[in-house]
């Protein structure tokens, strides 16, 4: 799934073949499995796009996930109050990389991000992801860390000190590390468990001058916090309160 790219959308089976060093009857099993669930189809007799049931999975998702149920809502209403261009969206850690899942523009006034939903992102560089990972295990990150930066051990220590004081100050701003034209404020999304569940970002062009950060970090927590409180309402009750009473033997 992961050839299918904007650059090169379509293959063959024997494209496919050739890049990922498999034999031409593996890579047709798969593609035939893929097929059978409309993740990917053909327009043109050998040629291989991605599929209309994408779209099937995707609505699915997001009527399902609990952290877009809540969230969505309550970025609406804020959009509303935020001056455009610009754009609030929620990310998550998705396979090495962070990822926009749910995102909410500001007014009509296009503003061109880095970080549309789906699309993959750097998890080391920028805030999104920063207020993710700081609340999370140092320890179990820095063995992807290295493995990303070729073992650069002091590039893991100043990474490792920007963590900490992102995770004290509860918050993290990126100007142009990311995304040369947009500032971005993060501040993190946490579970009912109090793990953290992504992050929640507004992203403003840059020309639009230094905005207030914090007033927006202010906005920002206080839509976590709405968040956060709709997830506990919406958790799904415990054992122990679908079931008050034990069940005895007779």
């Amino acid at each position: 799934m992961d050839l299918f790219t904007p650059e090169r959308s379509e293959w063959t089976i024997e494209d496919m073949t050739a890049e990922l060093g498999l034999s031409h009857s593996t890579v047709y099993r798969y593609v035939r499995s893929l097929v059978a669930v409309g993740l990917v189809f053909s327009i043109r007799p050998g040629r291989y796009l991605l599929g209309p049931g994408i779209i099937h999975y995707d609505r699915q998702f997001r009527l399902a996930d609990p952290l877009i149920q809540a969230a969505q809502p309550i970025l609406r209403a804020l959009a509303g109050q935020l001056e455009p261009p610009g754009m609030l969206f929620i990310s998550r850690v998705y396979r090495e990389h962070i990822m926009s899942m749910l995102e909410q523009r500001l007014g009509i006034v296009e503003f061109v991000s880095n970080y549309d939903r789906g699309r993959f992102m750097p998890l080391y560089r920028g805030a999104p992801p920063l207020v993710i990972l700081a609340h999370l295990p140092i320890r179990n990150l820095k063995r992807g860390f290295l493995i990303a930066h070729g073992g650069d051990q002091d590039a893991w220590r100043q990474f490792r000190r920007q963590l900490l004081v992102t995770r004290r100050q509860g918050y993290a701003v990126d100007s142009g590390t990311a995304d040369a034209h947009a500032l971005y404020v993060s501040v993190p999304l946490f579970q009912v468990d109090g793990g953290v569940a992504g992050s929640l970002s507004l992203g403003v062009p840059r020309e639009r001058g230094t905005p207030r950060v914090e007033s927006i970090v202010a906005t920002l927590h206080s839509a976590a916090q709405q968040i956060a409180q709709t997830l506990e309402r919406t958790d799904p009750p415990t054992q122990d309160e679908t079931n008050p009473l034990p069940v005895r033997s007779p």
